[in-house]
């Protein structure tokens, strides 16, 4: 029998209580030196989940989605390259065509599963959640960063585009490519120039009111030169001006050939009807091209509804307090920044650009959520910037705001079914009923709903029964199917 004496036992009771201190201290410090990373990758798996969540039941799918996934198909199965993509506000102009090739992409990889956009508009989204935390980062401060991750993971804005698989829905993705490389342009890495322009013309592409964009950059670019910044004096290397009109072109490039084959409707007639605008504006002209706008109590409103989603979704008078907030203090903080004639890049870009955004929006006078998009990235930087100035001082507060708005955007996203209004699950049902029905047979598709009348209103269908192997057609035909989407979400299907 071995016996230990009582000082061999005391030595080793210590040495097993160093260990401890030693392993604990390093799990301390290693969690310490990989917070930010370990928050970052938790929210984007937040994120991830809430994309995710029953997305093949859940996932949006309209009509005028149905139009890019047909006109996918078309470019793959008939080889029809499209030169535009939908058509705008007003009939005669057309978003641009780089969804559908993204789209189509998806289809080639995914054998023409109706789920393969969702796939990628979920993927950017994901990267978006890190791109906005580096923008913050880049911007104002890695504290900053955090918190725009934090925000923007779980809004139930960012979560609906996500789940959307739509033209408009790699906006901010672009978007926050476009503030980094703006940014670094101005920090004097000249050949970001070539790169912001290219995402301006993709953001083009996306939807032709990010137009702005350009404006706002030569008006950046003009200033340089007129203060003769030494990154504005730069510009004149012949090879950036060759890069940068290469940049622009090559993504306009279907555009361009539709627009000289077609009257020049993407720009001389877009030129017009903003010149136009402009003077209908002051009561100056009036002109056919500009039809009758929304009240300006309706585009305010559809703004602040806009920031609620984006941040509180259960009440429009909280997020609208905040948004009244940020913006108030924002500016304040710019304004006495600049005064002190302390220029700082990132409060200067965020201001410029949500103000041109704003005064574009409000003098096209409409009431639609898509030209917000853009601007869904700034607000959210804003937004972080101004909590974390607010609650400088008091991080436990702070966190637990944070912790509020997280919880209640989740419980939002699942009370109101991730606002996917008809469901997919439905669509596929109703679309499989039809092409067991019609038993290879030729027949119509008609509708009845809340878009009753629009072109793209049966699109959809069109495209999930030629996926299941039967399609309508176009010419008359005896056997017809008028499918009815009912105010409480509902399909109902009728043989005629």
């Amino acid at each position: 029998m071995i016996r230990v004496g009582v000082g061999a036992v005391k030595n080793i009771k210590n040495a097993i209580i160093q260990i401890k201190s030693i392993v604990f201290e390093n799990l301390v410090t290693f969690f310490k030196k990989q917070a930010t990373t370990l928050i970052i990758v938790a929210f984007i798996l937040l994120c991830a989940c809430l994309l995710f969540y029953k997305i093949n039941s859940l996932m949006s799918f309209l009509g005028d989605q149905g139009f890019f996934y047909l006109s996918a198909r078309d470019l793959l199965v008939y080889h029809h390259f499209p030169l535009v993509g939908i058509n705008a506000t007003h009939a005669w102009l057309h978003q641009g065509p780089i969804w559908t090739y993204m789209l189509a992409i998806m289809l080639f990889l995914f054998n023409f599963n109706p789920l393969s956009g969702v796939y990628l508009t979920i993927f950017l989204t994901l990267i978006d959640s890190y791109l906005i935390y580096k923008t913050g980062e880049l911007y104002f401060s890695k504290k900053v960063g955090i918190i725009s991750t934090i925000l923007y993971s779980t809004s139930n804005l960012i979560i609906i585009n996500g789940r959307l698989p739509y033209h408009t829905s790699p906006t901010a993705f672009f978007m926050l490519l476009f503030l980094i490389s703006l940014y670094k342009f101005i920090k004097g890495k000249i050949y970001h120039l070539p790169l912001s322009i290219f995402f301006i013309a993709i953001l083009y592409n996306l939807e032709i009111s990010n137009l702005s964009l350009l404006f706002m950059l030569l008006l950046i670019i003009f200033f340089g030169f007129y203060r003769k910044f030494d990154w504005a004096l730069n510009l004149k290397n012949k090879k950036i001006i060759l890069l940068s009109i290469l940049a622009f072109l090559i993504p306009m490039l279907p555009i361009e050939i539709y627009d000289v084959t077609h009257g020049f409707p993407q720009s001389f007639k877009f030129l017009e009807w903003i010149i136009y605008h402009i003077l209908q504006m002051f009561g100056l002209f009036k002109n056919n091209l500009v039809t009758s706008q929304t009240s300006w109590n309706q585009v305010l409103f559809l703004i602040i509804d806009t920031y609620r989603l984006l941040i509180f979704p259960l009440n429009i008078f909280i997020p609208g307090f905040l948004f009244i907030l940020t913006l108030i203090f924002f500016y304040r903080s710019l304004f006495i920044e600049l005064k002190l004639k302390k220029y700082n890049l990132g409060f200067i870009l965020l201001g410029l650009i949500f103000g041109v955004g704003i005064l574009s929006y409000l003098f096209a006078k409409t009431a639609e959520s898509a030209y917000l998009l853009i601007l869904t990235p700034v607000l959210i930087l804003m937004t972080a910037y101004v909590l974390n100035k607010l609650f400088n001082k008091f991080n436990i507060a702070l966190i637990l705001i944070l912790m509020l708005i997280t919880a209640l955007n989740i419980f939002s996203l699942f009370k109101f079914n991730f606002y996917s209004g008809i469901k997919f699950s439905d669509r596929i049902n109703v679309s499989k009923k039809i092409v067991r029905t019609s038993n290879g047979r030729k027949y119509n598709l008609l509708y009845l709903g809340a878009i009753n009348g629009y072109a793209s209103s049966t699109m959809n269908y069109q495209y999930l029964t030629w996926y299941y192997a039967n399609e309508p057609v176009n010419r008359s035909e005896k056997l017809k199917f008028t499918i009815i989407e009912n105010s409480n979400n509902t399909i109902s299907l009728k043989e005629n």
